[in-house]
């Protein structure tokens, strides 16, 4: 579906949704996802999901096994980066925005795991939405010293064919998805998952 499909047309999405963002593994129920006239979500979705924003396309597919999309994202001072030059490291790609608050309840934790891992695993806070001052801002605000990217016009997003924030890529050194998460994500359930997929 191009952008302006994406864009302009009310649409009736379904999703599976997953016992907890990591652990449980058990498919719990399947959503309808009624957009209104607006664009926006029918309320009930919210309140099922509290920990996931839908303000594109809700649908996010698994990249296992895919290699990072090669799209340049700009740094806060306006300098270009490819997503395939950020490996070297093995990466923690966290897609997010100011005012999406399961983003900004998981942020701390990714703070706290980030200063465990530095110099180990690269964390990476990729932003669809904001500019380099809201961005900027925000992170004073909430205590984050790892690297902020921009995203102008999701065309990385676009490329990842994201739809739900907070979602968190997991990629080894080489460039390399080994799994997506959609939901806010826990101090331990971040590590786990990191000593899993990228430090084993």
């Amino acid at each position: 579906m191009d952008g302006a499909d994406r864009n302009g047309l009310s649409r009736r999405v379904w999703i599976t949704t997953l016992g907890g963002a990591l652990g449980a593994g058990a498919v719990v129920g399947v959503l309808r996802i009624g957009r209104t006239d607006d664009g926006t979500e029918n309320d009930d979705v919210a309140k099922l999901n509290p920990d996931i924003t839908f303000p594109g396309l809700a649908t996010n597919p698994q990249l296992q096994g895919d290699a990072l999309p090669n799209v340049a994202v700009l740094r806060l001072d306006a300098s270009t980066v490819r997503l395939p030059e950020l490996a070297g490291l093995p990466l923690v790609v966290n897609i997010w925005y100011a005012a999406c608050a399961p983003c900004r309840r998981e942020m701390p934790d990714f703070e706290t795991v980030h200063s465990e891992l530095k110099g180990t695993v690269r964390f990476i806070g990729l932003n669809p939405q904001d500019s380099a001052e809201q961005a900027r801002q925000f992170a004073d605000e909430m205590g984050v010293t790892y690297e902020l990217l921009l995203d102008p016009g999701s065309v990385a997003v676009d490329a990842l064919r994201i739809g739900l924030f907070p979602t968190t890529l997991f990629v080894t050194a080489d460039g390399v998805v080994t799994s997506n998460h959609a939901g806010a994500l826990t101090a331990n359930e971040l590590r786990e998952v990191i000593q899993k997929e990228l430090l084993a």
